[in-house]
């Protein structure tokens, strides 16, 4: 089994880029070293493979995987979240995602020896000292094409919270949630902005909402709070800054035919007669040649 695990990984097309990532690497080249040969070599690509897996948290090449395989970029998670993969490209990911999978369900008992049987003795307590990963394979091709129709990919699909800055979507990995129990009163006002939430969950028409009252009155929490909503598993917020309305254009570019909903969150909105980012605002709210996201 071990001499075809090399040839196969070399066959890797629509995932090509996760091995081309350190953990990625240290995997092609330690089957590269036991095909060639090089017991040495082996153990290098071993131990950073390991170090590289461990670094980022998990201690199975299966988890690995799947945590890239849905965060990562790749074609088929980028055209199965759009629902626009073609019969080429399953084929490949399928293939891909089999290839992952036989690898992760590999022994690390298995490959030690093959190490070991490439080295002299001395080497054999060097080689049965080297630490083991896990081997399961928490994935197959038709968990991840439901994951990406249902998550999409890439940031989108591990954050649920951005800040739109300076052209660039940055990822909030701990957003200022506010549970809706710590929200005290307002009730109908909250309710209408759930309610427009949901309806925009849903897939049906919506308002652009407009939130006023004096400070601390809770208009942040509110769109804040609907990340924790039961059902809004899909929503996403995004928060651009005024200084940043010139370029909403793009950020709704980006954001079009994603499975996601998205809410563009402006806080503190306020413009004085000279203000020019008042008609820029205007004009996204209205359209223009392009169609409303």
């Amino acid at each position: 089994m071990l001499e075809h695990v090399y040839p196969q990984l070399k066959s890797v097309s629509a995932y090509r880029s996760l091995l081309q990532e350190p953990a990625g690497e240290s995997l092609v080249g330690l089957y590269r070293a036991l095909a060639h040969g090089d017991g040495e070599g082996a153990i290098d690509y071993y131990t950073a493979l390991f170090e590289a897996v461990a670094t980022q948290g998990f201690d199975s090449l299966g988890a690995w995987f799947q945590d890239r395989m849905r965060y990562g970029t790749s074609p088929f998670a980028a055209a199965a979240a759009r629902g626009t993969e073609s019969e080429a490209l399953t084929r490949a990911a399928e293939h891909d995602i089999g290839v992952f999978a036989r690898v992760a369900a590999l022994p690390c008992r298995e490959l030690k020896q093959a190490i070991a049987a490439l080295l002299p003795e001395q080497w054999a307590q060097a080689v049965e000292d080297l630490p083991q990963w896990r081997e399961e394979v928490p994935f197959d091709f038709q968990e991840m094409r439901r994951f990406y129709r249902v998550n999409g990919d890439g940031m989108f699909a591990r954050y649920r919270a951005f800040n739109w800055s300076r052209n660039r979507l940055l990822p909030v990995e701990h957003p200022d949630f506010v549970p809706e129990e710590e929200l005290w009163g307002y009730q109908l006002q909250r309710d209408k902005v759930v309610a427009n939430t949901r309806r925009l969950i849903e897939g049906k028409a919506v308002n652009n909402v407009l939130l006023f009252g004096d400070p601390g009155t809770g208009k942040s929490a509110t769109v804040k709070s609907l990340l924790g909503v039961p059902g809004f598993e899909s929503l996403r917020l995004i928060e651009v800054h005024k200084t940043d309305l010139g370029d909403l254009g793009e950020l709704l570019r980006m954001l079009a035919h994603r499975p996601q909903k998205f809410i563009l969150f402006i806080d503190d909105l306020a413009f004085d007669k000279d203000d020019m980012t008042y008609s820029l605002l205007k004009s996204v709210l209205e359209g223009g040649l392009e169609p409303r996201s």
